[in-house]
């Protein structure tokens, strides 16, 4: 047998060494979401939830003995941004990103993980033009359509014939869509859409301040009996209150996306009796959620909200996946998630179907004294 020179012994010896650490090497995950500007507090609460997330991981153990990172970049509210952070992450060495959080957000980004692939995980997108794609974006809010009809359903049920829409315009992959599939479900049921409002380029004095009560005498004196309102809590609230200042005989009901911005604070009274349709959501939480919910108020002096639990749940998914994939790239991370299909939320447990989209079961919710609660009879 040959033996080794002093020389080789020492290349062997590093390149054993170099093996041996190298699994050891901090991992990176990335989150992109709007973090200033008018819709900045979904982004902050979904970049707290995956702080959150990431922390208690690392007190585990990390992923395979890795300690994970994460990189946090503003999009602004702003499409092309958002497409250009996901690229600058991608080319940094990420191993899956969290975000974006608004369906507008999203065609750019998908464009470019098909040019250079990397697992993006929205966990707030539900626009159905994002559907039955085989691509590497996942979502874990069920897709849009399913509100616009339930909603159209519950509002005709609940006996109302005339009902006023507004939409925002600004996320109208989202908005458009559910406007437009409620409005013929509702006519189909009976219903008739009397005043429509797409917020666009509604603003006064140039400072992006939105004309509400002038939109509220438009919906009165189209003497709808109801109102539909697809558009983010800051802007409900907004609504709500100046039509309240006028009637309280007009009922309101909500797009999901109304359940942020801490809408019963600001709306207070005139949110009373607003009936959204909802993904499923324990009356008893579970011991995991009690536990996330105790850790995010210590972490961050706020309860968490949906946005904070879906954006947790992604990255227990992402970081799941990552694991279990080691070395595979891309394309292993999609499948691992793929062939895992059912994940245990903090909620309920949750399905991810084959295109990456998410099956969960729906609720109707409404304000009484201040909460949210289940509709009587669910």
């Amino acid at each position: 047998m040959k033996r080794l020179s002093l020389g080789s012994l020492t290349v062997l010896l590093l390149l054993l060494l170099w093996l041996g650490c190298s699994g050891n090497e901090p991992m990176t995950i990335g989150i992109v979401a709007s973090l200033s500007g008018r819709t900045s507090q979904l982004g902050v609460s979904a970049r707290n939830a995956v702080q959150l997330a990431v922390a208690e991981a690392n007190e585990k153990g990390g992923v395979n003995g890795r300690e994970i990172r994460l990189m946090v970049r503003d999009n602004q509210g702003d499409p092309d941004v958002c497409a250009d952070a996901v690229s600058e992450l991608t080319e940094l060495g990420v191993e899956g990103i969290i975000g974006p959080l608004m369906s507008q957000m999203a065609a750019g980004v998908l464009d470019r993980i098909q040019e250079v692939p990397v697992v993006v995980i929205s966990p707030t997108i539900s626009a159905d033009a994002y559907k039955d794609r085989d691509d590497f974006f996942f979502r874990l809010m069920p897709v849009a359509s399913q509100e616009a009809k339930t909603m159209a359903s519950v509002i005709a049920k609940d006996g109302y014939r005339r009902t006023a829409v507004v939409y925002d315009a600004a996320n109208k992959a989202y908005t458009e869509p559910v406007f437009t599939l409620f409005k013929s479900t509702y006519e189909q049921n009976g219903g008739q859409v009397v005043y429509t409002n797409n917020l666009k380029g509604n603003t006064l004095h140039g400072n992006g301040e939105k004309p509400f009560g002038s939109i509220a005498e438009a919906i009165l004196a189209s003497k709808a009996e109801a109102l539909y309102i697809i558009s983010s809590g800051i802007d409900a609230a907004a609504l709500t209150q100046q039509i309240r200042k006028r009637t309280t005989t007009i009922r309101f009901y909500g797009a999901y996306w109304v359940k942020t911005g801490n809408i019963i604070q600001r709306g207070g009274r005139s949110v009373e009796g607003l009936t959204i349709a909802a993904p499923f959501e324990r009356k008893d939480k579970s011991a995991e959620y009690k536990a996330f919910a105790a850790r995010h108020q210590k972490m961050f002096n706020t309860d968490p909200g949906f946005v904070a639990v879906y954006a947790y749940d992604a990255t227990q998914v992402l970081l799941r996946a990552i694991g279990q994939s080691v070395g595979q790239g891309p394309e292993g991370i999609k499948n691992a998630i793929l062939d895992h299909k059912t994940f245990n939320g903090l909620e309920e447990p949750f399905e991810i179907n084959a295109y990456g989209d998410t099956i969960r079961s729906t609720m109707i919710m409404t304000v009484e004294n201040g909460r949210f609660v289940r509709r009587g009879g669910q």
